[in-house]
């Protein structure tokens, strides 16, 4: 209660609201809470809220020590720290001291609580839930027809969380070791542009490692081109009107979705 008094006459506020052990408090709740300190269960966030912000200033304990967090950082943050130390008569803990609680269990609890933040924060990173990105191999003809395809392909992927991966690019080795060590890496998606111009001339061994890999397969085929399914299979095909291959991007973002939701899954 000292230390709730001392930081409303310092901390200029519209309104205080307290938090106890991740339960908000009732304004009626605060006086009798706050009472008895050996009662009171960790964290303790002091909110102040004043115009479109607020200052937090939240007690928890690490290590069996009291850690003291003012967010966000300003001019006020050195003054309401000296406070805070003053009235519940703190005093910086020690090297010695430090070691001393940091056993194996406390160890062990701090390092899942940096990875259940760090998970939120991957979560909260990524829009549609993912913790990374898709990674989808591209397999096209290198003509100026087929990549002017591929790139427009690759803005929709970008837009939508999706890696681009394909064999464009140079390598001081064989075309095919390039794409077969990019197939080998980690991907979610497989996705085959069937042009006017025809398909990539390692079709049938990228097909092969992607069978093998389990990999699913979207085939875009432009048009009424000649398509022959060969290791493909039964695969089904999305078609689109020639030098447009907008037109197959919803069904291709299904397709995504899809994949996205096994991955959720863990299927």
């Amino acid at each position: 209660m000292p230390l709730r008094a001392a930081l409303a006459a310092t901390v200029s506020h519209d309104r205080l609201d307290v938090t106890v052990s991740k339960r908000r408090l009732k304004p009626e709740e605060v006086d009798n809470t706050l009472k008895d300190h050996r009662a009171l269960e960790l964290p303790i966030v002091f909110e102040f809220q004043r115009g479109q912000g607020s200052v937090n200033i939240t007690l928890r304990e690490v290590f069996s020590i009291l850690l003291v967090e003012i967010t966000p950082d300003s001019d006020e943050t050195k003054h309401i720290h000296e406070l805070v130390r003053d009235t519940l008569v703190l005093k910086t803990p020690t090297q010695e001291d430090v070691r001393t609680f940091a056993t194996l269990p406390h160890i062990n609890e701090l390092l899942w609580t940096i990875h259940d933040k760090l998970d939120r924060l991957a979560d909260s990173a990524h829009p549609f839930g993912a913790t990374t990105a898709l990674r989808c191999f591209i397999s096209f003809r290198f003509d100026d027809h087929s990549k002017a395809l591929a790139l427009e392909l690759r803005e929709l992927l970008e837009l939508v969380d999706v890696e681009f991966v394909s064999g464009l690019g140079f390598e001081p080795r064989s075309v095919s070791e390039k794409v077969l060590a990019r197939l080998a890496g980690h991907l979610d998606l497989f996705v085959i542009i069937h042009s006017s111009q025809g398909d990539s001339a390692w079709l049938n061994q990228e097909v092969g490692v992607a069978r093998s890999r389990s990999l699913p397969i979207v085939v875009l085929r432009e048009g009424d081109a000649p398509y022959d399914s060969g290791m493909l299979g039964d695969t089904e095909y999305i078609q689109f009107p020639s030098n447009a291959i907008s037109k197959a991007f919803v069904p291709l973002l299904q397709a995504i979705r899809f994949v996205r939701d096994a991955r959720k899954r863990g299927a």
